[in-house]
């Protein structure tokens, strides 16, 4: 049975932490790479089914700004250039409809079904319906953003405050947690002796 068409290899390049997925016709080409390039290059199998891909570069899906002018905004796929950039355009978040570089976006698990190409009043109206600013916002990436944010423009007083509230939290938590080890350990302690005295008898 040929396994290559089941698997994927994935490349992860240290300096600007993209990943490459080749098929299985470059397979013993970057088989070869990796050997002669392993301190630079980390080699991944990725097996269809253990690890299956949720987000595509695909007209409709919806993408988080990392970097450039724009940065920190959501906006939609609309077009495809090549393989290395796209069309995007936010109406709703303030983003001009333009071609950016595919590796400034991070792909989120929302869509619109939007035809391709599309017109700015067309992508408003969806994404109103939709309702992807409110979903954008109770999503995990959305919240852990939040936070750093808030943890970025704290004080010093703030930080030492934050600080004390971990303490004060772990001591509650390893006082806890030594009550705990010390009844189980007690409860280990008297099976043991009633299973000797059982013994005995």
């Amino acid at each position: 049975m040929n396994l290559y068409p089941m698997i994927g290899i994935a490349v992860r390049y240290e300096r600007d932490e993209r990943f490459y997925v080749a098929s299985d016709e470059t397979h013993t080409n970057l088989t070869r790479v990796s050997g002669r390039f392993c301190r630079r290059f980390f080699l991944h199998l990725c097996i269809d089914g253990l690890q299956p891909l949720r987000t595509y570069v695909e007209i409709g899906r919806v993408a988080y700004l990392t970097q450039g002018k724009q940065r920190g905004k959501l906006c939609t796929i609309v077009n495809v250039v090549n393989q290395n950039r796209a069309v995007v355009d936010g109406p709703s978040t303030g983003v001009p409809r333009q071609a950016v570089p595919l590796k400034h976006l991070r792909l989120t698990r929302q869509k619109l079904r939007i035809p391709h190409s599309t017109s700015t009043k067309v992508v408003r109206r969806a994404w109103e319906k939709e309702g992807v600013t409110a979903k954008w916002k109770e999503s995990a990436f959305a919240k852990k953003l939040a936070a750093r944010k808030l943890k970025a423009n704290m004080s010093d007083f703030d930080r030492f405050k934050l600080k004390r509230t971990k303490q004060a939290m772990n001591r509650l938590v390893r006082v806890r947690f030594l009550k705990l080890k010390a009844l189980a350990k007690k409860s280990a302690k008297k099976a043991h002796e009633e299973k000797l005295a059982k013994k005995k008898k």
